[in-house]
């Protein structure tokens, strides 16, 4: 007698969730980076997603040009200019116009997020910032701005460019 395994809809939803992330797991950094954008949304959670995706490979070494985007992106999101700009959400816009211009290729993307450090400048510090990655430096500096939905569309829209996907 066979006996019956009943699963329920959460029971199912970690299945699929697990299947995801092995094939991820699995996947080269280009194919991995493109289902994870393809399946993240347009917003700070789709973002963390991505940051993790990258943060967690294990077969990422820094590209020639990390060092020089990492500095780069540390001026567009620190600095005094940064608090001035509450209407437009300038600087991760500036970012995401950054991505679009300098970064060629899917191992580059993840190379700047999974090594970007942003040592916050003593305007950053006076308000109590701390050391950033990636993920917590665009999430810092959208909490400063009236306009946060554009420049994240842009930024992760910039991101799937370079991978061929679009965000939902």
């Amino acid at each position: 007698m066979k006996k019956i395994v009943r699963l329920t809809e959460n029971d199912l939803i970690r299945i699929v969730k697990r299947l995801i992330n092995e094939q991820n797991d699995n996947a080269s950094l280009s194919e991995g980076l493109k289902m994870v954008v393809n399946n993240a949304s347009l917003d700070l959670n789709g973002l963390k997603t991505i940051c993790n995706f990258c943060k967690g490979r294990t077969d990422l070494k820094q590209q020639q040009n990390t060092g020089q985007l990492i500095t780069k992106v540390n001026k567009l999101l620190s600095g005094i200019e940064n608090p001035v700009n509450l209407m437009g959400g300038g600087s991760v816009s500036k970012v995401a116009e950054l991505i679009n211009k300098e970064v060629k290729t899917p191992e580059e993307v993840c190379a700047l997020i999974k090594f970007y450090y942003n040592q916050k400048s003593l305007v950053g510090l006076s308000f109590g910032g701390d050391d950033e990655d990636f993920y917590e430096a665009i999430s810092d500096d959208l909490t400063t701005k009236v306009n946060t939905t554009e420049p994240l569309r842009r930024l992760m829209t910039s991101i799937g460019s370079k991978v061929g996907a679009q965000p939902k």
